[in-house]
């Protein structure tokens, strides 16, 4: 049975897709806005065309899957048939060498091709194929991870010697231990979870979902145990994942079973519970099909399809607008949600700045959108007065979180020139009724 060591160096070596170089494992921290989402990274044997388009047709299916957020994209009629001229849908690519390190321990060199796609070329390829596009604001996700078997089980992330059987029992065969580099400082328990957190990292950094992993210090130690986690009991793991301000939280208890691996899953997001099993034939299958379908469920949340009939136009108001930089990042910001279409300006009035917004699809989309972070603050209680706007649209109200508001410029003084120079159009009042 390979070990954890051979398992992640194969999946370096082999000439399959590789997800380019986002960084996933962060600083405790709230939603983020992923970049990198049409970038993707193939080891290659050659610089042959046939290789390069071989290596395009695997690249063109997982960017859409990153994407639209569904991992069952990649069997899309529509999909399969524009495989054949994926080239099409690449904007620039280059090769380059990596370093990496056999099995053996001997360094090599890797041919890497790195592809970026067109943006809106692949933008029109889901709406041909109906597929949902997830925007790059993504809500970030706390995993805690229980493994072992009926006898022994850890917590992924400590370090405690006494675990080490517990660590080598489900990997590998007694007659195999775990490999190390010869040249490694690591014990193997240290090892064994750094390779875990590889395969957790490189399969959510494939699929543009933004992930934590608990520190595992002495707060975690004093708030949580692996029994909690094992048992996957709600209130210990939502109790511990508050530090870490995540939006979502998942929790698995990975079962060795002869030579399979049960895994039970928990995810808790937005108020919602979800749980699921599966069952597979080694612990990098389980934790890459539990990522898939963490990574489904959420996506579902905010992907939005942009050939969707459905569009709704509503009014949002948002103050504490005080400086023309206030203005141009707000609008950057809501050019940014994926639930919006257009954004019009209606009125500007001291520190409040009225906006007509044309949405895809219902307005929830939108508030989720906005809550994934704490530029956008809803106003239960609006502070705002709409009595100088007559319009019979639906009105949201929200105040800006800016950190500087010294020297502030009011908002009345961003003229309509600048208005224009941001590619926003200035509309009458009028207009919105």
């Amino acid at each position: 049975m390979k070990t954890i060591n051979s398992l992640i160096l194969k999946s370096l070596v082999l000439p399959c897709v590789v997800a380019s170089c986002l960084i996933l494992i962060q600083s405790p921290l709230n939603a983020r806005e992923v970049t990198g989402l049409f970038e993707i990274s193939v080891a290659v044997d050659d610089q042959n065309n046939s290789t390069r388009r071989r290596a395009t047709r695997q690249a063109l299916v997982e960017v859409m899957i990153r994407i639209s957020g569904q991992s069952i994209a990649a069997s899309n009629s529509i999909l399969k048939s524009n495989l054949n001229k994926s080239t099409a849908y690449i904007q620039r690519y280059l090769y380059r060498e990596e370093d990496l390190v056999d099995e053996q321990g001997n360094p090599f060199k890797q041919l890497m091709l790195d592809l970026v796609f067109d943006e809106m070329a692949i933008r029109n390829l889901l709406r041909d194929a109906n597929l949902p596009r997830w925007g790059a604001n993504r809500p970030q996700t706390l995993i805690w991870l229980a493994i072992g078997d009926q006898q022994q089980r850890f917590l992924l992330g400590t370090d405690d010697e006494s675990l080490l059987k517990a660590i080598n029992q489900p990997f590998v065969n007694e007659d195999s231990p775990v490999q190390t580099n010869n040249e490694s400082s690591e014990t193997p328990v240290e090892q064994a979870s750094l390779n875990l957190k590889q395969i957790i990292s490189d399969k959510a950094s494939a699929r543009g979902l933004p992930i934590l992993l608990p520190l595992m210090d002495l707060e975690d130690s004093v708030n949580i145990d692996v029994a909690d986690v094992w048992g996957r009991f709600i209130s210990p793991i939502r109790q511990a994942s508050e530090r870490y301000a995540s939006d979502a939280v998942a929790a698995a208890q990975l079962i060795r079973e002869d030579d399979q691996w049960l895994t039970r899953w928990l995810l808790l997001h937005k108020g919602r519970t979800l749980s699921w099993e599966h069952q597979s034939d080694s612990i990098e299958s389980a934790l890459n099909v539990g990522l898939d379908a963490i990574t489904d469920q959420l996506a579902a949340q905010y992907a939005v399809y942009e050939d969707s009939l459905q569009r709704n136009d509503i009014l949002i108001s948002v103050n504490n607008i005080n400086r023309v930089e206030d203005f141009a990042a707000l609008m950057k910001y809501l050019q940014g949600i994926t639930s919006i279409h257009d954004v019009n300006v209606a009125k500007i009035t001291q520190s409040v700045i009225h906006l007509k917004i044309n949405l895809i699809g219902e307005q929830d989309a939108l508030i989720q959108a906005i809550s994934l972070n704490n530029q956008l603050i809803i106003e239960m209680t609006p502070s705002i007065d709409h009595s100088r706007i007559q319009t019979r649209l639906p009105a949201l109200f929200f105040h800006w979180a800016s950190d500087n508001n010294n020297l502030a410029k009011p908002a009345s003084q961003v003229d309509s020139l600048e208005v224009k120079n941001r590619n926003v159009n200035s509309s009458e009042v009028d207009a919105l009724n």
